[in-house]
């Protein structure tokens, strides 16, 4: 989309922004960033190459974030990456607006695109309000990243994933039914899905298949745990036991994904209980190419599930028989940031 010149300078610009950042250098890290985006509209880049380098930016915003949670900088450290990352969302919202034009963003695009971002944001936010012992605070970042998930037509997928973020929290402030009914919405919704890639083929349909069911065994695995708070045992153990199958069946007996699952239900049988430490998983790099409508896997983050490790396309997924971590997602959302 740019000049061979143009763009050599856009990509060392924005190597120069990553590394800044990397650093811990925030300030100057997006303020380098913000010249290779300067560049990008002088030379008349896209609007899509403009919006898949501004996501580039969003996501690195937070990674750190997420890796400050769980380092030695702590939550306040995070929340301020994070607060960054809200406030370029609100102002790049208002900088770029659909357009027919080639290279442009149709309007359920637009939506989609800023809505990934928000999510994304508002997900990790809920990781800091829950660290911070802030339940009611976390509680209604996930409420607002489910509304707009929904409103903006995210995927399954992702909305499952806010559901199970949005359990745990429930679950960390006594309200098992709440819980319960968010799991269960969350099951019903990934069962349904599930069926839909029969026909697709090839490594494609491999990559979605271990998306929806790391998903899937995801959402059972909250469920199970809100049923064991709410004292229904045996029905929880089913769950339990259907996390495994599921992720035994389709990703592989030796799959970590399959593995965590059995683990987690031979916890449960052997009657384990209590609540471990645990930290919020690193965001994902998934929807950080060119193409910004390409389906992005997760979460999750907030949403955003799979088998595999911060870096890779798709989310990591805590599991535990006791308490779920939260999963950080890339939701396709829109709404108001807090």
């Amino acid at each position: 989309e740019l000049r061979s010149d143009a763009a050599r300078r856009v990509r060392l610009q924005e190597q120069r922004a990553f590394a800044l950042l990397e650093y811990g250098k925030l300030e100057e890290g997006v303020a380098a960033f913000d010249q290779a985006l300067q560049i990008r509209r002088q030379c008349k880049g896209t609007v899509k190459g403009t919006c898949a380098a501004f996501k580039r930016l969003v996501v690195q915003l937070n990674c750190r974030a997420m890796e400050s949670l769980q380092g030695a900088d702590g939550v306040d450290s995070a929340m301020e990456w994070l607060t960054l990352a809200a406030q370029r969302v609100r102002d790049f919202a208002g900088e770029v607006e659909p357009s027919p034009a080639p290279g442009g963003l149709t309007t359920e695009e637009h939506a989609k695109f800023l809505g990934e971002l928000i999510s994304l944001t508002l997900n990790n936010m809920a990781c800091g309000g829950r660290a911070l012992g802030q339940a009611d605070r976390a509680q209604q970042y996930l409420l607002q990243s489910l509304e707009v998930a929904i409103r903006s037509g995210a995927s399954v997928d992702d909305v499952a994933a806010t559901r199970g973020n949005l359990c745990a929290v429930l679950l960390d402030a006594g309200h098992v039914d709440q819980a319960l009914e968010q799991a269960r919405l969350a099951v019903t919704a990934c069962e349904a899905d599930i069926l839909d890639i029969r026909e697709l083929r090839g490594k494609t349909r491999e990559q979605v298949l271990t998306q929806k069911v790391s998903v899937l065994a995801a959402s059972y695995n909250h469920l199970a745990y809100g049923l064991k708070q709410q004292g229904s045992n045996e029905e929880a153990l089913e769950y339990y036991r259907k996390a495994w199958v599921v992720a035994d069946e389709f990703l592989g007996r030796e799959s970590e994904t399959a593995l965590m699952f059995r683990k987690v239900y031979a916890d449960a049988l052997s009657g384990g209980g209590g609540k471990p430490p645990e930290a919020p998983t690193l965001p994902p790099a998934a929807g950080v190419a060119d193409d910004v409508t390409a389906a992005v896997g997760n979460g999750s983050c907030a949403g955003s599930i799979a088998e595999s490790t911060p870096g890779s396309s798709q989310c990591t997924t805590p599991a535990s028989s006791r308490a779920p971590a939260l999963s950080a997602t890339l939701g396709a959302t829109r709404g108001g940031l807090p």
